[in-house]
């Protein structure tokens, strides 16, 4: 996961984290729903850099000991994002910061912005499909004219 439990309460305060997880009223944190949501975002982060980074992101071949730190408050945003719903009600902020996350993840994707962490976090090979390049394939017509 690119956030922790310890790293969301610090971002949004505990009082906003039990709002978001108390699905039953305990007054405390839902260490499960938090873990899901977070696990949740990391996923979707993972699912936009695989385009142009090797996972786990690392430095020289080295998996990287702690996650950049942009990706830290991404994954925060998105886990805040995804665990509004029935419960607990989606504001403008809200939706905000997680347009804004998943808009820097397409940068970050394309190339177009890099981790302040460095250049040398290693990148895979651009793909080529789509490039000018065109599929077909021969299949026997099943229906006539």
């Amino acid at each position: 996961m690119y956030a922790s439990a310890a790293q969301m309460i610090f971002r949004f305060t505990e009082r906003e984290v039990v709002a978001l997880t108390d699905r039953v009223g305990t007054g405390a944190v839902d260490e499960a729903q938090l873990a899901a949501a977070l696990q949740g975002a990391s996923d979707e982060i993972d699912a936009y850099l695989v385009r142009r980074y090797t996972l786990p992101l690392s430095v020289g071949g080295t998996p990287m000991a702690t996650p950049p730190a942009v990706l830290v408050g991404l994954c925060c945003d998105i886990a805040r994002y995804r665990l509004t719903g029935t419960e607990v009600q989606e504001t403008e902020a809200i939706r905000t910061r997680y347009k804004d996350a998943v808009a820097l993840l397409k940068l970050l994707a394309s190339g177009e912005t890099g981790f302040a962490e460095g250049p040398d976090v290693t990148t895979t090979a651009p793909s080529t499909i789509g490039a000018g390049f065109s599929e077909a394939n021969e299949r026997t017509r099943v229906f006539g004219a």
